[in-house]
């Protein structure tokens, strides 16, 4: 089920009654004010099944599970108000109750979105599997950018600088294209950061490919070719451009460290065709306490 709206796309937030969730209305709420843009908050209750009356479960759940959502979607709404209160920004918000299996229609409504927001929660000791299953689920299949927010970083300094991570994949390209954007719509710097090794994908795959001596100068150079298009469309976005030798989820968790936005692209050079999220992306959904903004 879609949502169906007049004007512009909405900013749109789902929720599933965590904590993480809670944050994410935070962080929708800004981004619905800062773009002048109406907030839509989303929760999904279980559809009626039959089958589920004869594998033992009571009728009444589902009605617990939908009063549940119900009462999550209050909280959530009055979360926001007083977010756009502190902010002090006019936001139109409208809440939302649908039914389904959860992250099928949270992707479906995610095409309605001018950006996805969703909590990050269920952090792991380990560091993998860091995200919760429904920030990993739509950060694989949102149909528009989606923002996976973490409660670490809502509360931190605003430094006026947007991070995004790219290689010489299409995926890095429409990442550019998403955080140039953003830079422009906050006045931020942006920062583009290239992450490279001397033994990568390229490498392992074509023994005869040889690594040029001055590769780092090469990297530059094609990274420089990159931005000149953009820099002539966003003259208004300072830019710096680094290359810097390192795994890109280490290199791009540092370079984040005082960003106010990660952005990266879904999948990268390095990804197969049949990952939903590349390993980069899957590795900073939990290392990272900026909000990280995956461009599809």
């Amino acid at each position: 089920m879609m949502i169906h709206h007049d004007g512009p796309a909405p900013v749109i937030v789902g929720i599933d009654g965590s904590d993480g969730a809670v944050g994410a209305v935070r962080w929708a709420t800004r981004e619905a004010g800062l773009r002048q843009l109406p907030l839509a908050i989303v929760s999904v209750t279980p559809a009626f099944d039959p089958r589920a009356i004869y594998a033992g479960v009571p009728p009444s759940y589902l009605h617990d599970l939908a009063d549940a959502a119900r009462a999550d979607l209050s909280v959530a709404l009055d979360v926001a108000n007083a977010e756009a209160k502190e902010a002090d920004v006019q936001v139109a918000i409208s809440t939302r109750l649908l039914e389904g299996e959860p992250v099928s229609e949270l992707v479906a409504i995610s095409a309605e979105a001018e950006i996805f927001a969703v909590g990050l929660h269920g952090a792991h000791r380990t560091g993998i599997g860091t995200a919760g299953s429904l920030a990993w689920s739509l950060a694989g299949h949102s149909r528009s950018p989606v923002a996976v927010v973490s409660d670490r970083g809502l509360d931190r300094p605003v430094h006026g600088m947007i991070v995004v991570g790219v290689d010489s994949s299409a995926y890095s390209r429409r990442a550019l294209d998403l955080a140039f954007r953003e830079a422009s719509i906050r006045g931020a710097e942006l920062r583009v950061v290239h992450a490279w090794t001397w033994l990568d994908i390229d490498s392992v795959l074509d023994p005869i490919n040889t690594v040029p001596f001055d590769r780092p100068r090469g990297e530059s150079i094609t990274l420089a070719e990159m931005l000149a298009g953009y820099r002539e469309e966003f003259p208004d976005v300072e830019v710096r451009q680094q290359v810097i030798e390192g795994r890109p989820g280490a290199t791009l968790a540092a370079a984040a460290e005082h960003a106010d936005l990660l952005v990266v692209g879904n999948r990268g050079r390095g990804g197969f065709a049949s990952m939903v999220l590349g390993s980069t992306s899957h590795r900073l959904l939990g290392t990272v306490e900026c909000p990280l903004l995956i461009a599809h």
